[in-house]
């Protein structure tokens, strides 16, 4: 049963060491770590009348009363432990439409589409409880693997839309202005973005928001499933034992396919009288 904290010999909690099943377990808040306030105990002799559970001794304390005067202290200390962070609000439908082809144009790739506009990062030790801050974090976002993991294709064209209040010179990422992060990889259909220790939770949510997508291929798939990856950067154990924790989530893109026109070659081919051509794209043949 829950005891209320406010304890002493007015109210104190009275267990029979004897009975195993009488025991006091410490419950602390979600999340917490450190030094709670410890608990005060005292010893009763036999003339304790028995009788367990939340009690007043107050008037039995010390001198011919059943409970010592002299007391001893129980301390509790709560290490901390680093929470994974994790990816939120990874939920839109987004719809990439494959570029057509022109004959001025042959590898046309189509607008990018903003992934989702709504991503959040969560992290109780750098944005609950701020014992951190987002330097060294980074997000990376490619192909999803199928099993948990990365599969970087080279067709996936990754960026940062400038449209809202983030915006990019370089590698240098900023929102509103002020940079809070840099582009350290985007090849190959993996972008990866490493914040700086002044970058705030809604800077970073805004960033996480505005990945863009393209597809630069004339045979797309159906759809495609890019993965997004936290990682919290817990050096020195600043968060918690525990190391860098990473949070993911993925979001799928679903393709329209574009019929490409085809394209007609002026032929530059030709053909002698009385002679057979095999070559170019002219029916073969003989003159006459």
């Amino acid at each position: 049963n829950a005891v209320s904290t406010a304890v002493g010999n007015g109210t104190a909690v009275v267990l029979d060491l004897a009975d195993a099943a009488q025991q006091i377990r410490f419950v602390p808040a979600a999340d917490y770590n450190g030094t709670p306030g410890g608990l005060t105990l005292r010893a009763a002799d036999g003339s304790w009348d028995g009788l367990t559970g939340v009690r007043n001794i107050a008037a039995a304390v010390g001198g011919s009363g059943a409970w010592s005067s002299g007391t001893a202290a129980l301390g509790i200390v709560v290490h901390a432990l680093n929470d994974a962070p994790a990816v939120n609000g990874l939920d839109a439908t987004p719809v990439f439409v494959e570029g057509r082809d022109s004959p001025a144009d042959r590898n046309a790739v189509g607008t990018p589409i903003l992934v989702d506009a709504s991503v959040t990062i969560a992290d109780v030790e750098i944005v609950t409880q701020a014992v951190d801050n987002f330097a060294g974090t980074t997000l990376t976002v490619a192909r999803d693997n199928g099993s948990g993991g990365f599969a970087a294709n080279a067709a996936d064209l990754l960026a940062l839309s400038g449209a809202g209040t983030v915006s990019t010179s370089g590698t240098v990422v900023a929102v509103g202005g002020t940079p809070v992060a840099d582009i350290t990889g985007n090849s190959g259909g993996q972008l990866v973005i490493t914040f700086r220790g002044n970058a705030t939770a809604s800077q970073v949510n805004a960033v996480a928001s505005a990945v863009t997508y393209a597809l630069d291929t004339d045979t797309p798939p159906a759809s495609v499933t890019l993965r997004y990856r936290f990682n919290d950067d817990n050096q020195g154990a600043v968060q918690g034992s525990g190391g860098s924790l990473t949070g993911d989530a993925t979001v799928t893109i679903a393709i329209t396919a574009q019929n490409d026109p085809p394209l007609a070659v002026d032929d530059a081919q030709a053909i002698a009288e009385d002679a057979v051509s095999t070559g170019g794209n002219v029916l073969s043949g003989s003159g006459s």
